[in-house]
């Protein structure tokens, strides 16, 4: 089956020294080969707010590319909201060596200690019956009746690599805007995230975090075509 991204997004976990916001942003956008068009937005938020707000957000001017900074997490996201049409691995070697190119400059530039990986990402596809195929995969004949939509939510313990990663997976149908009117699509969404000792913290450095990445993105395509074919 053939799937769209609508979106992709890694989170790096960790701390930040983010120093001054507007050097920072300046400093990631030329790492990343100013694919970041937009203007940067500097958040002026107080020192006692909580770590997770981002300080610096930067966006492309199409609103694809974005990334955003806070003292504890780097999250680096390419979204589709009105209508994906790009395949994973269309945008996949774009995605990655951008990426790359955020960590190493958070771990060079912003000296970044990062101890949890994560990466999400939803894809849609256009099946003839999306809410009857997810019934025929996941639920036995004579449990349902005629229902309007449908959603599946189904979690595992894996490993990728080295690493224990928990491994969640929805799969639902739900009304979307495709052209001019309106479809019944089916959306498969993963999220993977790093399991970490809080007595024995994994400090990641720049190939580890890719590794994990590459990996784990390969796990996403393997899975989606083994869920549907």
């Amino acid at each position: 089956m053939k799937y769209f991204v609508q979106s992709l997004a890694a989170v790096v976990f960790g701390h930040y020294g983010i120093g001054n916001s507007l050097q920072t942003a300046a400093t990631l956008d030329r790492a990343t080969n100013h694919i970041f068009t937009g203007e940067p937005a500097i958040l002026p938020i107080p020192d006692d707010a909580p770590p997770e707000i981002p300080r610096i957000i930067l966006t492309a001017k199409d609103k694809r590319w974005r990334c955003n900074v806070s003292p504890t997490r780097l999250e680096f996201t390419y979204d589709e909201p009105d209508q994906a049409r790009e395949e994973l691995d269309s945008i996949k070697g774009q995605y990655v060596a951008t990426l790359h190119s955020l960590a190493k400059c958070a771990k060079t530039e912003l000296k970044a200690g990062v101890h949890r990986l994560a990466l999400v990402v939803t894809s849609v596809a256009l099946p003839e019956e999306p809410v009857e195929l997810i019934g025929r995969t996941f639920i036995r004949d004579g449990v349902l009746f005629s229902p309007r939509q449908l959603e599946v939510h189904m979690l595992n313990r894996t490993t990728i690599g080295n690493l224990d990663v928990n491994k969640w997976c929805r799969v639902f149908s739900r009304d979307a805007r495709y052209g001019e009117g309106r479809k019944t699509a089916l959306f498969v969404v993963y999220d993977l995230n790093t399991v970490s000792d809080p007595q024995k913290p994994t400090e990641f450095g720049v190939e580890a975090i890719m590794a994990f990445y590459d990996l784990a993105l390969a796990q996403v395509s393997d899975g989606m075509q083994t869920l549907f074919p």
